[in-house]
């Protein structure tokens, strides 16, 4: 089982290559490592939805042990694609500037300010996404409502706002801090997630 309750991976979302790198796989000792993810959908939720899992992946597994693990898109109208650095770098941009955020939806009703659900609030840290992979193609105020519209982890949360301040320290900018601040927060607010705006 892995941590946060998930037993059971839906085959839509994971493609499992049964042996990966073992001499003998089993069910006993596994049956190998993840080669790709996919989704059946283009759609806006779906493809957060394959982010957020390739995410709690990462936590589980570890992103060195799964390095350039590729991201696909299959549709019976299109077939399989590529969800290449190119157009995820667009889908980053779309995500900043013109999509309401949101929350998983699975938990949503499950991590309120009063929830006691350790399970599911450990799935929503396990979902954050991490912002280093977008900081060089987006502007800082993008990561900030990425990250408080969609959840980001910590560590990339701190970085963001230490160069901020540090910009406003040297002069670089002026108020740069309460305007990533603020953009995140207004981004949180939409997205009804009292986690994220912490």
């Amino acid at each position: 089982m892995i941590k946060g309750g998930l037993n059971v991976i839906p085959y839509n979302e994971v493609y499992v290559r049964v042996g990966g790198n073992k001499v003998d796989p089993s069910y006993e000792a596994g049956i190998g490592t993840f080669i790709a993810l996919f989704c059946r959908s283009a759609s806006y939720k779906d493809i957060v939805s394959l982010l957020r899992t390739r995410a709690r992946i990462f936590v589980e597994l570890g992103k060195a042990n799964l390095p350039n693990m590729p991201l696909l898109l299959i549709t019976p109208e299109a077939g399989a694609k590529v969800f290449h650095a190119e157009l995820q770098e667009q889908f980053w941009k779309i995500m900043a500037r013109h999509l309401s955020p949101f929350q998983n939806v699975r938990l949503q009703h499950k991590t309120l300010i009063g929830s006691k659900s350790k399970v599911h609030l450990e799935q929503k840290m396990d979902e954050l996404l991490d912002l280093n992979d977008m900081r060089s193609k987006l502007t800082d105020e993008e990561c900030a409502s990425i990250a408080g519209g969609f959840g980001a982890t910590d560590d990339s949360v701190a970085q963001l706002l230490i160069e901020a301040l540090h910009d406003d320290k040297i002069g670089d900018s002026t108020n740069k801090l309460q305007r990533i601040v603020n953009e995140g927060l207004v981004s949180a607010v939409r997205a009804a997630d009292y986690h994220t705006s912490r």
